[in-house]
């Protein structure tokens, strides 16, 4: 100013002009306990942000909970909103900005059975009279998942190409923020569903796509445009055979293209499925019966041919 220098790191300046935390952030909560809930609306609402107790997918932009269940977390995930625990709320207000959100993401858990010592143990025992042997190739008997067939135009298949191991990880740590900000819209009106990638990696995925103008989902539909493959998720792979528009499938490769030519690179040149052509199989013989029954020999030729002689032989001498 004309009376004197000032930084931005001064307290005075920092105390007039600093942002809020949570500044035009509409947050709304879900399974939390009422005491935990008036906890968070205070601190949301004294750091700039907007608690409402119902959620507007147009209108919220995170949403609070502990455990991924409820109405709330399915419309959430449905329409890819961030799901974060309150441990980001309270981090965030401690050290004074809003935080990364890893780390606080609530994910989707893995329910399974698991049998208690109460159980009754079936009982397998049995005579050697009951038992039948049954022919079966041990080679054939392991179901390799990557052998997945999706048809597409008439006489042709695609296949997957076999997994890359730990090769997208490797091309994922060259992509960053930066680089992304400089393309510009380089993916600008895909839609992109991301299959195979951990949480962290499509945090960061996410980020960069959504820099490039993409929209990224969190469910496969019919609405997608590009399938964004990492590890093999066979799941993923037969869904894609059943949906009517077929999706690009494509590896991280195509996402370096597009960065440097700063648009959508072609998705052939890095595809995840190979293209193969199926032969159509031939038709069965039929013997010259058969042809005879189909196609019957007139009556006029038949007696022709009866009346004719005999061919001549060789000559005797």
């Amino acid at each position: 100013s004309q009376k004197r220098n000032i930084r931005a790191t001064d307290p005075n300046f920092i105390a007039n002009y600093k942002c809020p935390i949570f500044m035009n952030m509409n947050i709304s909560c879900s399974n939390l306990s009422k005491s935990e809930k008036e906890e968070m609306k205070d601190l949301i609402t004294k750091h700039g942000g907007t608690f409402t107790a119902q959620l507007h997918l147009k209108e919220t932009t995170l949403l609070v909970l502990n455990e991924p269940r409820g109405d709330k977390y399915r419309a959430a995930r449905r329409c890819d909103l961030p799901c974060v625990r309150p441990s980001y709320i309270r981090e965030s207000v401690q050290c004074g900005y809003a935080v990364p959100s890893q780390g606080h993401l609530v994910t989707p858990s893995v329910s399974c059975s698991t049998p208690t010592k109460g159980d009754d143990a079936p009982n397998f025992t049995c005579n050697s009279e009951s038992i039948s042997m049954i022919n079966m190739d041990i080679s054939k008997s392991h179901i390799d998942e990557s052998q997945v067939t999706i048809c597409t135009a008439a006489g042709t298949q695609q296949e997957p190409v076999k997994p890359g191991g730990s090769q997208h990880m490797q091309i994922l740590s060259s992509l960053n923020v930066s680089d992304a900000k400089k393309a510009g819209s380089f993916v600008d009106g895909c839609k992109i569903y991301l299959s195979g990638f951990t949480d962290m990696e499509m945090e960061k995925l996410r980020r960069i796509l959504s820099l490039g103008g993409a929209t990224v989902f969190s469910e496969m539909c019919e609405s997608i445009s590009h399938v964004l493959i990492g590890e093999f998720i066979v799941n993923d792979i037969k869904s894609l055979s059943t949906m009517v528009q077929k999706p690009r499938v494509v590896t991280l490769d195509w996402v370096v293209a597009s960065l440097k030519q700063q648009s959508p690179a072609s998705e052939d040149l890095f595809s995840y499925l190979e293209t193969k052509k199926v032969m159509p199989e031939p038709p069965s013989p039929l013997s010259q019966k058969s042809l005879r029954m189909l196609h019957p020999v007139p009556a006029e030729t038949s007696e022709a041919t009866n009346k004719m002689p005999p061919p001549a032989g060789p000559p005797v001498n």
